[in-house]
C-alpha cells in the first residue's frame, strides 16, 4: 500500500513596521553636557553606525537572515544604549519617541523607553525566523529539519521577550507584546516546527504507529492555539477569524492524517473492522476542517488525503466483506489516540548566539546609568553633608565674633594699646572692605539677588501655566467625547508633580522671607558702613585722644598682653577654619576621579561603596566638625578669664569708653560687611540651584505635554474612525489599564539647603535647624 504524504502550507507572520527616530542630536548633546565636548569624536562613530541601523529597520526584507541578523544587533546595540544613557528614567532623561504599529491591528504606540524599542525589534526578529521557516523547501528532508529549526528558534524568541524584556515595560504597549498574545505566538510557531518534525519522520519511512502518534501531537498543538484564539478577547482581536481558521483547520486535518496512519498500521495487522472505524475518523475530521476558508494549497492537500481515505475505505470494505469479516467497532471503543510533541522552544539565553562573533560595547569608556546614578547619589549626599558642615562652621565662627563683641573685644584692646587714631589692622581691614567694593558691592548683590529670586518664581509659574493649558485641553476632550475618551485625567497623573512645584515655591517664598532679614541687617548696618567711606585721616579724626593712665602698669601689661595673645590665637584659628574650607571644597573635586573608579569596581554593590565613600568623607571633615571647634571654644574660654582680669585694670574714663565704643563699632562693621556678603552670595548659589532645577523641570514637562498631544491626535483619529466604521485600532481598549502602571514625570532633587545670616540676639533670626533642616532657604525663628 503507498502511504500518502504531502507537505500542507504554513501561514506566515508579518512584521511590524516603526517610525524614523534621530539618535545622533539627543545622544551627542548628553555626552557633550556630561563628559565635554572633546570626548564628542570618540563616539561619532558608533553613534551614527546605530542610526544607520535604525533606519534600515523601517525598509526590512522578509524572509532575509541578513534582516534578521540587523534586528538581532541593533537590540543588543539598545541595550549597550540604555546601560550608558539615561533613555529609561532619571532627571536627566533623554527624551525620545519609540513609535511601533501592532504587526496584527496595525495600531500605532509610541513611549520612550528602550525595552519597548528593544521587544519591537526582538519581535521583529523572531517573526523573520518564522519566515524563514515558511520558505524553507520542505519537499527535502534538509529543508525540513532547517525549517523546524526556524520555527523552534522563534519561539524563543517569542518566549524571551516575554520573560526577559516587557516585564521591563510599565507603559502603555502595542497588544501584539502582551503575555497572552506572545504565548500563542510560541505556541503557533512550536506548532509549526511540530507539524515539520512529522514531514521529517515520514520522509525517513518511519512506522505508520509513530506517525500517527506525532501527527496528532501536531493536531493538538494547533488546538491549543486555536482555543487561545477563541478564549482570550485579548489575543482575539489581534488574531482575525482567518488566523482562528487556520489553526482550526489544520488541528481537524493532522487529527485526520493521524488516524489515517494508525488505519495504515491496522491494516498491516489484518485489524480491518478498527481499520474501517479510523478511516470514518479521519473523514469526518476532514469534514470539520472543511468548514474552514483556507488557501487553495491548503485545500488540495485536504481533498487528496481524502481521496486516499475513500480509496483506503473502498478497499478494507471490499477485503472484510470478502475475507475477514471483522465486526466494525464504535469509536469509542477504540484505544485513545497519543499525542506526541517533540518540538520544543530554543532557549535563549545570550542574544550574541544569533551572531558570527560577540559584539564589544562601543559605549564601554562612558559610566553606566547604574554607576552614574550612584555617582549622583553620593555627590548630592557629600554636597549636602560639607554644605552642613561649613555652615555649622560659619555659625560656629560669628557666635565667637559675637560673644567677643559683647565683651567689647577686640575694640577695648586697641583703645587701651593706641591713645589716638585708630590701629593700623582696622584701617587695613577698611582698605579691603573698599578694595573689594565696600557698600556698592552689596547693594548690586542684593540687587542680583532680588532679580534672582522673581526669576525663579517666574519660572515655576511657567511650569504650572503648561500643565494647567494641557490639562484645559484633556479636560475638554474628556466633555467632548464622554466614555469614548479612555485615557488616565490629566489632574492624577500630574499630581505629585504638581506637590513638588508647591514644595518648591513654599520653599521660595521661606527664601524670599530670608533675603528681607538680608535687606534688615543691611539697614541696621548703614552708619557703621557709611565709615568706609573716609580716608584714613577722616577716620583717625574722629577718634578721640586719650589721656588715661594705669595705676598698675606691671599688671595691666601682662593682662592686656595675655588677652591680646589668646584674641589672636582665636583670630587665627577662626582663619585657619575658613581657609581650610576653600582648600577642602578644592580637594574634594580632586577625589572625582578616585571615587568614580572606586565606584566602577564595585558594580555588584553600589550603595555599599557609596556609603563608605561617604565614611571617608566624614573622616576628612573631622578636622572641621571637631577638632578646630573644640580649640576654639577653649581659647574662648581663656579670652573670658584674661578679659575679666583686663577689665579690673582698664581705666574706665569717659574718653576711653567712647573710643573703646567706636573702635567696636566699627569692627563690627567690618564683620557685618563680611557677614552680608556670604549671606547675600549663599543666596545666589541657591537660586541659581533652583533656576537649574527649574529648567530642568520645564523642559520635562514641555516634553510631557508634546507627548500628550501626539497621543491626544491619535485617539481622536482612532474615535473618528470608529465612529465612521472605517477601522477599530482595539490598542485603545487597553489604554486605561496601560495608564495604571504608567510613571509619573520623574521629580527633581531639592536645592541644598541656603545659609542663613545670624542676627545679633535682638534682631531675629532666621534658621532653625531642627524644625528647618530640609528647607532651603531657612525659616525665620525667635
Amino acid at each position: 500500500m503507498s502511504i500518502y504524504y504531502k507537505p500542507l502550507e504554513i501561514k506566515a507572520l508579518a512584521p511590524k513596521k516603526t517610525d524614523a527616530l534621530d539618535f545622533i542630536k539627543p545622544l551627542t548633546k548628553f555626552i557633550k553636557t556630561q563628559y565635554g565636548e572633546h570626548v564628542i569624536r570618540d563616539y561619532e562613530a558608533p553613534i551614527t553606525a546605530l542610526q544607520q541601523r535604525r533606519n534600515e529597520l523601517r525598509n526590512l526584507q522578509e524572509k532575509s537572515e541578513g534582516s534578521r541578523d540587523l534586528c538581532i544587533r541593533y537590540a543588543i546595540d539598545m541595550a549597550f544604549v540604555a546601560n550608558h544613557f539615561p533613555i529609561d528614567q532619571g532627571v536627566a532623561r533623554i527624551n525620545l519617541s519609540f513609535s511601533w504599529y501592532d504587526s496584527f491591528n496595525r495600531g500605532r504606540v509610541s513611549q520612550g523607553n528602550s525595552n519597548f524599542e528593544i521587544a519591537n525589534v526582538l519581535f521583529n526578529a523572531a517573526i523573520l525566523e518564522h519566515q524563514l521557516g515558511c520558505s524553507e523547501n520542505r519537499n527535502s528532508e534538509e529543508g525540513t529539519i532547517n525549517a523546524a529549526k526556524h520555527f523552534q528558534i522563534a519561539a524563543g524568541l517569542f518566549q524571551y521577550i516575554k520573560e526577559r524584556v516587557t516585564p521591563n515595560i510599565v507603559e502603555k504597549i502595542t497588544s501584539d507584546l502582551t503575555n497572552e498574545v506572545l504565548d500563542t505566538l510560541v505556541l503557533l510557531c512550536l506548532a509549526n516546527a511540530q507539524q515539520c518534525i512529522c514531514e521529517k519522520a515520514a520522509k525517513k519511512g518511519m512506522k505508520a504507529n509513530i506517525l500517527s502518534k506525532l501527527y496528532y501531537g501536531c493536531g493538538v498543538s494547533y488546538k491549543l492555539v486555536a482555543d487561545q484564539i477563541s478564549n482570550s478577547k485579548t489575543v482575539g482581536n489581534c488574531f482575525d477569524k482567518n488566523w482562528r481558521g487556520y489553526a482550526k483547520f489544520c488541528e481537524h486535518y493532522f487529527e485526520a492524517l493521524a488516524s489515517y496512519h494508525i488505519a495504515v498500521n491496522l491494516h498491516e495487522e489484518m485489524q480491518i473492522g478498527k481499520e474501517i472505524t479510523r478511516i470514518i475518523y479521519a473523514q469526518n475530521a476532514l469534514v470539520d476542517a472543511g468548514e474552514y476558508r483556507v488557501t487553495p494549497l491548503m485545500k488540495l492537500a485536504m481533498d487528496e488525503l481524502n481521496q486516499a481515505l475513500d480509496k483506503m475505505y473502498q478497499t478494507a470494505q471490499h477485503e472484510n466483506s470478502k475475507i475477514y469479516h471483522d465486526r466494525v467497532p464504535e469509536l469509542k471503543d477504540l484505544e485513545v489516540l497519543e499525542a506526541k510533541q517533540m518540538a520544543k522552544s530554543s532557549e535563549i539565553k545570550d542574544l550574541n548566539e544569533f551572531l558570527k562573533e560577540k559584539v564589544a560595547d562601543p559605549f564601554f569608556n562612558l559610566f553606566p546609568i547604574p554607576v552614574m546614578e550612584a555617582k549622583q547619589r553620593y555627590d548630592e549626599s557629600a554636597k549636602k553633608r560639607v554644605q552642613d558642615v561649613f555652615r555649622a562652621a560659619r555659625e560656629h565662627r560669628e557666635r565667637l565674633q559675637n560673644d567677643l563683641a559683647r565683651m567689647g573685644l577686640p575694640g577695648s584692646i586697641m583703645a587701651a594699646e593706641q591713645k589716638t587714631g585708630f590701629p593700623d589692622d582696622v584701617h587695613h581691614k577698611i582698605s579691603k572692605v573698599v578694595q573689594d567694593g565696600g557698600i556698592n558691592r552689596i547693594f548690586e548683590l542684593k540687587q542680583t539677588l532680588d532679580e534672582m529670586a522673581e526669576e525663579t518664581k517666574q519660572m515655576l509659574d511657567k511650569v504650572t501655566v503648561k500643565l494647567d493649558e494641557e490639562q484645559k485641553e484633556d479636560d475638554d476632550c474628556r466633555i467632548q467625547y464622554g466614555q469614548r475618551w479612555p485615557r488616565l485625567e490629566s489632574s492624577k497623573l500630574t499630581m505629585n508633580l504638581r506637590k513638588q512645584i508647591q514644595d518648591y515655591l513654599s520653599k521660595l517664598r521661606i527664601a524670599q522671607n530670608s533675603d528681607k532679614l538680608i535687606e534688615k541687617k543691611i539697614t541696621e548696618n548703614a552708619e557703621g558702613f557709611k565709615w568706609f567711606a573716609l580716608d584714613k585721616k577722616s577716620l583717625d579724626d574722629k577718634m578721640p585722644q586719650s589721656l588715661a593712665t594705669i595705676n598698675n602698669q606691671s599688671s595691666f601689661s601682662k593682662s592686656i598682653n595675655d588677652l591680646k595673645l589668646y584674641v589672636a590665637q582665636l583670630d587665627d584659628l577662626m582663619e585657619q577654619e575658613s581657609q581650610l574650607e576653600i582648600k577642602m571644597t578644592n580637594e574634594l573635586r580632586s577625589y572625582d576621579k578616585e571615587n568614580e573608579q572606586k565606584l566602577l569596581q564595585s558594580q555588584s554593590n553600589l550603595d555599599g561603596m557609596v556609603q563608605q565613600l561617604l565614611l571617608e568623607l566624614e573622616s576628612r571633615l573631622k578636622l572641621i566638625t571637631q577638632e578646630l571647634p573644640q580649640k576654639e571654644d577653649q581659647y574662648m574660654q581663656s579670652i573670658v578669664e584674661a578679659n575679666k582680669v583686663f577689665e579690673q585694670h582698664k581705666s574706665q574714663n569717659n574718653i576711653t569708653q567712647q573710643r573703646e565704643h567706636i573702635l567696636q563699632f566699627v569692627y563690627n562693621a567690618i564683620n557685618k560687611y563680611h557677614e552680608i556678603c556670604s549671606n547675600i552670595q549663599e543666596g545666589i548659589n541657591f537660586y541659581t540651584t533652583m533656576q537649574d532645577i527649574a529648567k530642568k523641570l520645564l523642559r520635562r514637562v514641555e516634553d510631557f505635554v508634546f507627548a500628550r498631544k501626539t497621543e491626544k491626535q491619535d485617539i481622536i483619529t482612532n474615535i473618528q474612525q470608529q465612529i465612521s466604521g472605517v477601522t477599530i485600532d482595539p490598542q485603545y481598549n487597553f489604554y486605561a489599564n496601560q495608564y495604571q502602571h504608567q510613571q509619573p514625570i520623574p521629580q527633581y532633587q531639592q536645592p541644598q539647603n541656603y545659609y542663613n545670616p545670624n542676627l545679633n540676639q535682638q534682631q531675629q533670626q532666621y534658621y532653625n535647624p531642627q524644625q528647618y533642616q530640609n528647607n532651603p532657604y531657612q525659616q525665620q525663628r525667635r
